[in-house]
């Protein structure tokens, strides 16, 4: 089953799309779900993203033969 499954959009390596997350946080705030909005500076921080990749080096693809969809 999770072969069938449609894999979200995000980065392997941790960062986030900050554009992405800025609409998201605009939908909650119309939507009344969210009381206003922040910049993007107060709502996450690339530290330990960054940190890992330092220690643990980029990401990349074991098979990069494989023709199966995700991350494998």
């Amino acid at each position: 089953m999770i072969d069938k499954y449609p894999w979200a959009a995000r980065d392997p390596d941790g960062k986030v799309n900050v554009e992405s997350m800025l609409d998201i946080q605009k939908f909650f705030v119309h939507e009344r779900l969210a009381l206003k909005e922040f910049p993007a500076q107060r709502l996450l921080t690339s530290t330990y993203s960054d940190y890992a990749v330092a220690k643990l080096g980029r990401f990349a693809l074991q098979n990069p033969e494989s023709k199966l969809g995700g991350c494998r």
